[in-house]
């Protein structure tokens, strides 16, 4: 063989080889690619048109996309399974170079291949885990409740309402496991990404990697996806009576006529589930435990209670806490004390009319004995119904809550029949009222109790690190005034000496009338402030209201610890038209002094339990400038020594600010 000719063959072989890596790298990138299934196929399209040769692998994945958008679980599983399959035969045959892939020419072009296979087999394991979890959860209901599932793309896959007892028991069981599998599907997306990211950029491959890179950033946000904390499909179980039955204490809160625990504790109800289904749901007017009760209690009641309303402490005035755990738990005392049948709950749940609003948004309008309620009009339908309507419908006062019974009921049987696609719109409304302190639970297991407290789930009132504040209403006799009742929360600091002075203020403007659901407001209020904070004076405060003190002498401001803070309190009187402010001026303690002078400042103000977003304004002057503000104030008023903001107590507020030293 002559030289030209050997040199003619070698080149030959080596032109051989390089497509054959062409065409290992051009497959996997396709199958990467198509791993993020219907997010990232304008990708696939371009990698394909380029590496015509990948077609088992993309088939595979395009195939698992339709059947994801047929609800068809199954399949795509089995698609994805096979994926995963082509991706570790690409493995095997890039192992099976041996010495070729040593070669100066095609060694970083195999490190690729490699990199790329490895990154599509664990994506491939990834997508199948969570699909896997989808399908398992989805097989019951689509067996039971829907029609066939399969081929019908817009077809709503049922709810769990008309499953039977075992087959809610199967559902709770996948759901207790799937946590566990999706995040084993998130490590497979981590080491996916990592070797994605180890793909050496050379002049093959660096076209390989700028065309990943829309497709890695798909992943990424699917990693994103799978990292949100879904423990808590975890905790669904156990809540809703799986393996064992459990019976809560239900609060419905008025939060028209405000009490620190939420809201006026008119109705109240027994819910005993089983196996994730509502066996019984029984609800009654408070005064029906209250009424009779009056024959033999005899507890004390908190000072103020026992000033301004009742000299007995009854069910109805239990959660005068502002902390949903402490009150639900005078709740549940004082419902044995009233000889309540049940002996014993495995938790309490609480929640407002606005709650229930949100709940009708996503069911739509119930109608009740020829009432409709809407998300716009529960709360004042409901109201008007148990203390005006009923009459008129000829209900007996005995049964005038019967319709909140028959609200809930209606409601519950709605939320159960609700399609899996709007589940996550319930799951939503949930969240919301548990940030805007409208749904509060608390739990008998502690377990359960652990994971609702580090969740937000219990309205506890939170531990006070650094500078605090939460001012509390309580109404007291008031009727349901809260509703016309206009409030602005401002909070302002000075410099005192070596130390600062605090002044936590709520002004009060009476927008409503003297009738059957408003009056004049009268309310014991409390200022929660940091422990060891001294008391300078207190403005606005009364002894009583005008019809009870016609000269309106001024009142004092009570001092207390409660739930690890200083507390001042004291009674205010609104009349209607009316606007008036309660005060009170303090002392910071020595440790938060300290903390400004060291040039770091943070405020936690805490909204009370069922309000609807107070109006709260800060003016705090450190005497210093500050370097930094989290949230920041307007443009013009940056630079300077003071740190002025006006927002809202939707929720629970936080403030950070750095002193120059």
């Amino acid at each position: 063989m002559s030289l030209m000719k050997h040199d003619f063959l070698k080149a030959g072989a080596d032109r051989r080889k390089k497509q054959a890596i062409f065409w290992i790298v051009g497959s996997a990138l396709v199958l990467v690619l198509a791993a993020a299934l219907s997010t990232i196929l304008p990708t696939i399209a371009a990698a394909r048109s380029i590496y015509v040769e990948a077609r088992s692998g993309e088939t595979d994945f395009v195939n698992a996309q339709t059947a994801v958008g047929k609800l068809d679980f199954q399949t795509a599983s089995a698609d994805l399974a096979s994926a995963q399959a082509h991706f570790e035969s690409v493995q095997k045959n890039l192992e099976r170079l041996g010495w070729m892939a040593d070669l100066p020419r095609v060694r970083n072009e195999v490190a690729a291949a490699k990199s790329l296979a490895s990154g599509g087999r664990d994506t491939a394991y990834a997508l199948k885990g969570a699909i896997d979890v989808a399908a398992n959860l989805t097989s019951v209901l689509s067996t039971n409740v829907a029609p066939a599932v399969t081929g019908a793309a817009d077809q709503e896959i049922g709810s769990a309402n008309g499953l039977s007892r075992a087959d809610r028991r199967a559902l709770l069981a996948q759901l207790a496991s799937a946590p566990n599998r999706l995040a084993d599907s998130a490590q497979a997306l981590d080491r996916a990404l990592a070797d994605f990211d180890a793909v050496p950029r050379t002049p093959l491959t660096a076209g390989i990697l700028d065309a990943l890179a829309p497709g890695k950033q798909k992943l990424l946000d699917l990693r994103g996806l799978f990292g949100q904390d879904l423990s808590f499909l975890s905790k669904i179980p156990s809540m809703a009576g799986y393996p064992e039955p459990k019976t809560y204490l239900f609060l419905l809160l008025n939060n028209t006529e405000l009490r620190p625990g939420g809201g006026f504790l008119g109705t109240y109800g027994v819910i005993k589930v089983s196996d994730g289904g509502i066996d019984s749901f029984f609800t009654d007017g408070i005064y029906g435990l209250d009424g009779p009760s009056e024959a033999w209690m005899k507890e004390t009641p908190p000072a103020p209670l026992a000033r301004y309303l009742n000299s007995t402490w009854y069910l109805r005035d239990a959660n005068w806490s502002p902390d949903f755990v402490v009150s639900a738990a005078n709740v549940e005392r004082l419902y044995h004390l009233e000889k309540g049948p049940v002996d014993r709950f495995d938790g309490v749940i609480g929640i407002t009319p606005t709650f229930i609003g949100k709940l009708l948004a996503i069911t739509g309008p119930i109608e009740i004995d020829g009432h409709t309620f809407t998300a716009d009009n529960v709360t004042d339908e409901l109201e008007y119904q148990v203390e005006k309507g009923f009459a008129q419908g000829g209900v007996p006062f005995t049964q005038r809550k019967d319709i909140v019974g028959k609200l809930g009921d209606e409601l519950v049987r709605r939320l159960l029949q609700t399609p899996i696609s709007k589940l996550p719109d319930v799951a939503a409304a949930a969240q919301e009222a548990v940030n805007e302190k409208h749904l509060m639970v608390s739990f008998a297991d502690p377990d359960l109790m652990s994971y609702a407290d580090s969740h937000g789930w219990t309205g506890r009132l939170p531990t006070a690190a650094s500078d605090s504040l939460l001012v509390v209403d309580a109404n007291l006799a008031s009727l349901k005034t809260d509703a016309v009742m206009d409030r602005t929360i401002s909070y302002a600091l000075s410099p005192d000496g070596d130390g600062y002075l605090a002044r936590a203020a709520i002004t009060y403007h009476n927008t409503g009338h003297f009738d059957w659901k408003t009056t004049r407001y009268r309310t014991y209020t409390r200022f929660y402030v940091p422990l060891g904070s001294t008391l300078v004076q207190g403005e606005g405060m009364l002894q009583d209201d005008k019809l009870n003190d016609p000269k309106q002498r001024p009142g004092t401001i009570d001092v207390s610890t409660d739930q690890g803070r200083t507390v001042f309190g004291g009674f205010i009187s609104i009349e209607p038209g009316e606007t008036k402010t309660l005060a009170v001026t303090y002392r910071l303690p020595d440790a938060l002094n300290k903390a400004i002078r060291a040039g770091s400042y943070h405020l936690d103000v805490t909204k009370e339990l069922g309000t609807l977003g107070h109006k709260l304004t800060l003016d705090l002057n450190f005497g210093k400038k500050l370097t930094f503000a989290a949230p920041s104030e307007l443009p013009a008023e940056l630079g300077d020594t003071r740190y002025r903001l006006e927002t809202d107590l939707k929720v629970n507020r936080a403030f950070s600010v750095t002193l120059a030293k």
